[in-house]
């Protein structure tokens, strides 16, 4: 008994279900240290576990297995649903691993791809573009695996939300040349919900590149939506190849001169030998049409800037004989390399079929003209498609210059900018053609579709004198109604706004003809080019002759143009025009002729221009004229040209001698303003005529030394 009751103390002490203290005890001390697991699966903490897990992944660059693992739980984890933030927060954490290939992050973010949430699909689209190295996933590789997995998504059929994000990623991730993608976006094109087209058409352009992908996204440019044929433009330049194929350049390089050896050989030999050597290559007989960097590394050699279609030089390899002659037999040219596309003669690139039907396309909806059944592109499109027209037209595509040229008289004044522009961008591939164009814009009634063809006339036109642009121009001089008139006169100024003076030469000469058209109205407007196009120079001597004859034409509104337009195709003294201006505010039958041209006096004769002393006298004689607005009108400009000259002062104290009373009461009151500054000569001038005969020239004479004296009349007399 007693050893059996020492064995029972001895045994351990035994807890509830059979436990034993010291399990207790461990049970606590696992408690204890195993903490940190508690808090993992504490759910409350997740979102914090989630950024600590994603920072472990990064800066062990995305190879730490369990923390991928946890991440790829609490994705896959019910609760998670309802945590829109800890999605996104898991989804950014597992891009490192996304980045090296880890194909469960991958997969986890192209599920999300699908997720009912927008910013989650935002999340996922930017960590899978991120794990693509920060650009569109090439095709065959990991991301692009995946993404072929989850699209097209298994509920697009019914649910508009998995349409919706399945065009957007594959708008934003899909690689080119992908045909099952491809056929999945050109789908969507037709689809009922407008956001779905849109992220289609755009997702087309991106992946596709023939012929019929250009056909099918052309139909979506007459969508309802704007958006979506805004999109189908940007899909358009897209497969036409955008701005990564130029077919044209701003300005031609002009031939490089032959080599020094052929110079030479020329000299030593007759022309009967020469005609027998070789002549020179096509890459130095053609002027250059690449742009400048890249046609100097081609000219020196560098296969870098050349085009697909290039020849070698034939020059290289020539060297200079040792005597100061050439052999006949070295300058052979080398083979020429053949070329399956020999490419354009001008040596640029052939454009491909794809990319010709795109410019057609858009270029047919900018020439389309406005109305209920138009197919001319609505609201904000219409610019998009003319700047891309300015990026992606080949070389020489006149159904772009035509739909350029079209669209510089829309209603818009932004589309109208983007046409100024695309035409100077087009306009070397057809020099003719634009400012033809140009010209036919200037036509328009409106003067803000006027003014935006002008523009674009004058950033065509050849900066050393464009004679096409300047007789093309005139010729609207002799429009039909007065909108191409008004523009004509207009655009000549900006053309001639240069400051050079052949360019005003080749202007007037342009213009001159016109000067003796047989209707009154062209000639108007031909004296008013001519005043526009010299003021630009501060006037021109030749354009003043070339009026001499217009001040006998026999409209009023033409003599009348004429009288306004002398003070500003006169140079600062030019006595001609002064001349020209008496004759007619002297002679002329019409009383607003004569006005305007004693107006154009006044500035003509101003001090700081022509101070001729005839135009002072002749002014001076028509104080005496019957007619009372001539009349007053020669007053106010002899008090302008004539203060305190002797001229006026002598001039006016004869007229205070005429037998008309009307006159030398005219003279007596233009004394006030002419005689100041020289009144002792005034006095002198007018102290005789106190003692006249006649009491009329005594009581004018009298008045007019009170209105100069400033009260000492009585003095003076």
């Amino acid at each position: 008994m007693a050893g059996q009751k020492g064995k029972a103390q001895t045994a351990p002490a035994k807890g509830k279900k059979g436990t034993t203290e010291k399990q207790r005890s461990g049970s606590r001390k696992g408690t204890t240290t195993n903490g940190a697991d508690a808090v993992k699966e504490l759910w409350q903490c997740r979102m914090y576990k989630s950024r600590e897990w994603g920072h472990k992944l990064q800066q062990q660059g995305g190879s730490h297995q369990a923390s991928t693992k946890r991440l790829l739980e609490t994705l896959k984890d019910g609760r998670s649903l309802s945590e829109q933030s800890l999605r996104r927060t898991a989804l950014q954490a597992l891009t490192p691993a996304a980045s090296v290939g880890h194909r469960g992050a991958l997969e986890a973010q192209a599920t999300a791809l699908m997720d009912r949430s927008k910013a989650v699909r935002e999340c996922a689209l930017d960590s899978l573009w991120e794990a693509a190295g920060g650009k569109r996933p090439e095709q065959g590789g990991a991301v692009h695996a995946m993404l072929a997995e989850v699209l097209p998504p298994k509920d697009a059929r019914y649910r508009v939300e998995s349409r919706r994000a399945g065009a957007d990623a594959l708008m934003r991730l899909a690689p080119k040349g992908d045909a099952r993608l491809l056929s999945t976006a050109m789908k969507w094109l037709d689809d009922e919900d407008p956001e779905v087209r849109c992220s289609a058409t755009q997702a087309a352009g991106l992946l596709g590149g023939g012929l019929d992908d250009v056909h099918a996204v052309t139909r979506r440019l007459q969508d309802g939506n704007w958006r979506v044929a805004r999109a189908a433009v940007e899909a358009l330049e897209h497969l036409s190849g955008g701005q990564q194929i130029r077919h044209r350049c701003r300005q031609r390089k002009p031939p490089p001169p032959p080599p020094e050896e052929v110079t030479a050989f020329s000299r030593q030999t007759s022309s009967a030998s020469f005609a027998a050597a070789p002549t020179m290559g096509t890459s130095q007989s053609l002027p250059s049409v690449l742009p400048a960097d890249v046609a100097d590394a081609d000219a020196g050699g560098s296969g870098a800037g050349a085009g697909g279609g290039r020849r070698k030089s034939i020059t290289k390899g020539r060297r200079r004989s040792s005597v100061g002659k050439i052999d006949a037999t070295k300058l052979q040219p080398e083979e020429e390399e053949e070329s399956d596309d020999p490419g354009d003669p001008d040596g640029m690139p052939r454009p491909s079929e794809a990319h010709l039907a795109a410019t057609k396309a858009l270029a047919e909806k900018c020439s389309a003209e406005g109305g209920l059944d138009s197919d001319l592109l609505l609201g904000l499109p219409r610019a998009d498609a003319v700047a891309s027209l300015r990026r992606m037209a080949p070389w020489h595509s006149l159904p772009a210059i035509k739909g350029v040229a079209a669209r510089l008289h829309d209603t818009d004044g932004e589309v109208r900018r983007e046409a100024v522009a695309a035409m100077v961008a087009l306009e070397p591939g057809d020099h003719q053609e634009a400012i033809k164009l140009s010209v036919n814009g200037i036509e328009e009634l409106d003067w803000r579709a006027r003014a935006s063809a002008v523009e674009a006339l004058a950033a065509c036109a050849e900066p050393n004198g464009d004679s096409e642009a300047f007789e093309l121009t005139a010729n609207c001089l002799e429009g039909p109604d007065w909108g191409p008139r008004r523009g004509a006169v207009a655009a000549l100024r900006v053309l001639s706004s240069s400051g050079n003076g052949e360019h005003v030469a080749m202007a007037l000469e342009a213009v001159n003809p016109k000067l003796n058209h047989e209707h009154w109205s062209v000639r108007r407007k031909a004296v008013l080019a001519v005043a526009s196009i010299c003021e630009t120079i501060g006037g021109d001597a030749t354009g003043v002759k070339m009026l001499k004859d217009m001040i006998h034409d026999p409209d009023e509104e033409v003599r009348i143009a004429l009288a306004d337009a002398l003070p500003r195709v006169a140079t600062i003294k030019n006595k001609e025009a002064v001349q020209y201006a008496l004759q007619m505010a002297s002679h002329d039958t019409n009383t607003e002729v004569r006005l305007r041209a004693l107006t154009a006096l006044e500035q003509l004769c101003a001090p700081e221009r022509c101070r001729t002393r005839k135009a002072v006298k002749d002014i001076a004689l028509l104080l005496a004229t019957e007619d009372e607005e001539v009349r007053l009108a020669a007053k106010r400009v002899m008090r302008s040209i004539g203060t305190g000259r002797r001229t006026a002062i002598d001039a006016l104290t004869e007229m205070l001698k005429h037998p008309d009373e009307k006159a030398r009461l005219a003279a007596a009151d233009t004394f006030a303003g002419v005689a100041e500054g020289r009144q002792d000569r005034a006095t002198k001038r007018t102290a005789k005529l106190l003692r006249h005969s006649e009491e009329g020239v005594r009581e004018v004479t009298t008045k007019a030394i009170a209105a100069f004296s400033e009260g000492q009349d009585s003095a003076v007399i």
